[in-house]
Parts: C-alpha cells; structure tokens; sequence
C-alpha cells in the first residue's frame, strides 16, 4: 500500500469511535458546559433555599398524590379531587417541581440540562400520551374535566373558590 492511498476504516474502529470517544466527547462538553454555567457566588446562598422550597413543595405535592391513590378503590375510576382537583398532572408537577429543587440546589449546568430534557419529555411525550389514553378511557367524562382543570399551572381563582366552598 503506497502511502497515497487511504486505508478503509475498519467496523472495529467505527464501534471504538461510536461508542467509546463520542460518549467521552459528549461528557467533555458537558463537563466544560458545568464550569461555565456555575451560578456566581452571591447567588449560592438565594438558589439554595429556593431550590430547598421547591424540594419540600415538590414532596408535599407528591406525598398528598399518593395518600389520595392509596385511598381510591379497586375499580377505575377518573380522579378529579384533591391534587387532581387543581391539576390534571399532579405527579409529573410534583416531580418537576422537585427535580427543580435539585438543580437549584445543586447548581451545576449538567443538571440544568438534565432538568431541561426532563420537563420536555414529561410536557410533550408522557402527559399527552396519558392524556390519550384516558380520553380513551373515560370519553365525555375526561373532556369535560380536562376543559375544567389546568394541565400543570393551577388556577388561582379556582383555588379561592374551592376555599370558599369549604368555609
């Protein structure tokens, strides 16, 4: 082979770049990303404990989903009190919001990526797919809550209403 000629790349060589430098790059970028988007030092202390509140906030929301699960019978049924009252996607808030927490907390660009690809997936993928499938489920029934219930923002005025409901 002279030294004019080009040595075909060999599939070996395509599996070590594929999964071996590519991946390494990627972290590489990442890593770099993390340094570079490290919150300054006088914004530490302010994002810890608003990533704390968001934390607590995040397990309260999906500690009050599960007692109300727990306590639903055998049969499905559509759930429209308590979280799901205000909400039509308590879980996934309580995980956004807790996973908020962490990054807030945490601080590290990394995360915040993380964070990002994780609110999308769960915003554009799993709740209208769930959505889908309960309007398979429940027909009429899931039209008519979800035109009266939020997805993810709930609606002060309603909240103050069922309050007063209540009193």
């Amino acid at each position: 082979m002279s030294s004019k000629q080009k040595r075909p790349i060999s599939p070996f060589t395509d599996v070590i770049l594929g999964s071996i430098v590519f991946p390494l790059i990627i972290i590489g970028i990442f890593l770099g990303l993390d340094l570079w988007l490290q919150p300054p030092m006088f914004l530490s202390y302010p994002l810890n404990l608003s990533g704390m509140v968001f934390v607590v906030l995040g397990l309260s929301l999906a500690s009050w989903c599960f007692k109300v699960a727990l306590a639903l019978p055998k049969q499905s049924i559509l759930v429209t009190w308590g979280p799901w009252a205000h909400v039509r996607h308590p879980i996934y808030l309580a995980g956004l919001l807790f996973n908020l927490g962490i990054v807030l907390i945490i601080g590290t660009g990394f995360l915040l990526l993380q964070f990002a690809s994780y609110t999308l997936l769960e915003t554009l993928v799993d709740a209208p797919r769930e959505e889908r499938n309960l309007r398979k489920i429940f027909a009429g029934e899931y039209e008519e809550y979800s035109e009266r219930v939020p997805s993810w923002i709930p609606r002060r005025n309603r909240v103050l209403r069922e309050r007063n409901r209540r009193d």
